[in-house]
This record gives C-alpha cells, structure tokens and sequence, in this order.
C-alpha cells in the first residue's frame, strides 16, 4: 500500500509505502480475552481484514497494534478474502502466541 503526502514547502509529491510489522501477543489459555475487534473492509477496498478496536489494557494494546492495522496474516494464515469472524476465530481458538502481521 502506498501513502501519498504533498510537500508543503515544494509540489513534490513523497510516496511512502508502509512496512509491514509483526505484533505477538502470548495467551495463557484458550479463554484468555485479547481486546482486539477486527472487521471487513468496506467497497473501496473489498477482501480485507483490519483492526477496528483495541481495547484499553487488553493484551494487543500492550503489543502496540493499532486501530486501522490492516491484517495481512494470522499464525501465517493469509486473512485476505476470509470474513472478520474466519479472521477472530483464527485468534480465539489458539492457546499460546499469537502472530498477526500487518501494514
């Protein structure tokens, strides 16, 4: 994905392209709440995952994820094309850490 930013001292035009960033957390058990909310993107940019809320003390805002995040992967499960429920699930079934890469 590329961020496009005009320069305010010059009609350059910058082109930054976001990195992708790896976030782990580590749940003692299946049950342990992780405070994230991911959902589906809308119709201008169909088939992707992205993180709508973290929640205050939760596990991922001790990661560093941010809202917006969008999700490329889960446990190295590709997330595009899967539903915000397939994407949450891949989270919530698994004890242990728990790997999301984004952009």
């Amino acid at each position: 994905e590329k961020v496009f930013s005009e320069s305010e001292t010059s009609n350059e035009l910058w082109i930054f392209h976001k990195e992708p960033t790896l976030y782990q957390i580590y749940k003692e058990s299946v049950e342990t709440r992780v405070g994230i909310i991911l959902a589906e993107s809308g119709e201008g940019d169909p088939g992707k995952i992205y993180v709508k809320r973290v929640d205050a003390g939760s596990l991922f805002e001790a990661s560093g994820v941010p809202v917006g995040a969008v999700v490329m992967s889960i446990n190295g499960v590709p997330c595009k094309g899967k539903s915000a429920k397939e994407a949450i699930m891949l989270i919530t079934s698994k004890q242990g850490a728990v790997k999301l890469l984004t952009y």
